[in-house]
């Protein structure tokens, strides 16, 4: 698996940061390990930065609609409620599918909101993170 991780308690946020492959069930298991961790508190914000990679060719929106509830029904309740989701993302068709999921997907999780975005900055912002704040992702 291909990502790394950053939780700050302080700003309330998970990081993650994806590179090399995306492969089809590695964000699902990321999930899974995320709310293992002893760092992670439930409720946190998300920010997950897809930029240096792509997402699996399968990911569609009706991947989408097949799996995710399945999926978030295993750590959904782990993950608390009221929470934002960004996805950062290199391109084009990668937005285009996050951006539709985001509006289906309001309808069956507990994220308050998730949005699609081209900028880190702009994530960070929409999420609450304080100007100036650097992400200290371990190497």
């Amino acid at each position: 698996m291909a990502y790394r991780v950053h939780i700050d308690g302080d700003v309330n946020c998970v990081f993650v940061q994806h590179f090399g492959t995306v492969s089809s069930g590695e964000i699902t298991e990321q999930l899974k390990f995320l709310v293992q961790d002893p760092a992670f508190n439930k409720n946190m914000n998300l920010l997950r930065d897809v930029t240096q990679t792509s997402l699996p060719e399968n990911y569609d929106l009706e991947w989408f609609r097949r799996t995710s509830a399945t999926i978030m029904a295993l750590v959904d309740d782990d993950l608390g409620t009221g929470r934002k989701v960004a996805w950062v993302l290199g391109n084009v068709n990668d937005y285009k599918v996050v951006h539709q999921w985001s509006i289906v997907g309001r309808l069956y999780t507990n994220v308050m909101d998730r949005r699609p975005f081209r900028d880190v900055t702009k994530a960070m912002t929409w999420i609450g993170i304080p100007e100036g704040y650097v992400i200290p992702y371990p190497e």
